[in-house]
């Protein structure tokens, strides 16, 4: 058995076989576009002439994940772009919730995520909203995102939203996003080294 096939196993607790059958897990964009020009990224936005998914095509990919919906564990609204600038979001999310969908998901700058914003998915029932802040350093923010405002337009409109909050962590902390992540939290583990573990 391959390495790539256990991790996948592992990762989704079932086996590739029935990984094949549907896809339990999506990735869909239905904006091509960010109001962000992140250091990092490597996607050239002002290139890029920006598009919206069609309402056709989205109601396509809607009625096949409908048939399948029993399978599906998660729909994640995003990719490399800002979810929020579709302004129908709130209605994708709550069709998808209406189908039967299990979690749905974004991920976002925040920078436009107002209140009317915020409503708007808590009502379409969003079961969870990663907000992407790369640095709590000013300095650092600002280098990333250029033009971007910390204080006021990210952490304000989390703030006035009452969906921020913050406390001082002193423990150990790694991401396990990447298969990278998982090799190096592993190799920590077989050697005893778990200060995570208390």
């Amino acid at each position: 058995m391959t390495y790539g096939k256990k991790y996948l196993e592992k990762k989704y607790n079932t086996s590739l076989n029935e990984l094949k059958k549907f896809p339990k897990y999506f990735l869909i964009e239905t904006i091509n576009t960010c109001n962000a020009r992140c250091i990092m990224c490597g996607i050239d936005f002002d290139k890029k002439r920006a598009q919206l998914m069609t309402d056709s095509l989205f109601k396509k990919i809607l009625d096949e994940i409908s048939e399948n919906v029993d399978y599906v564990e998660k729909v994640q609204i995003y990719y490399d772009c800002e979810p929020l600038i579709d302004k129908k979001l709130h209605l994708k999310i709550k069709d998808l919730k209406n189908i039967g969908v299990k979690t749905t998901n974004i991920a976002t700058n925040a920078s436009i995520l107002f209140p009317k914003r915020s409503q708007e998915l808590i009502e379409a029932n969003l079961d969870e909203i990663y907000i992407t802040i790369d640095s709590m350093k000013k300095e650092i923010f600002d280098h990333i995102k250029p033009g971007f405002d910390l204080e006021k337009e990210i952490f304000g409109n989390l703030a006035k939203d009452k969906q921020i909050a913050a406390f001082k962590h002193n423990g150990f902390w790694k991401s396990m996003n990447t298969l990278k992540d998982v090799m190096e939290l592993n190799e920590l583990y077989n050697k005893g080294n778990t200060p995570w573990i208390k």
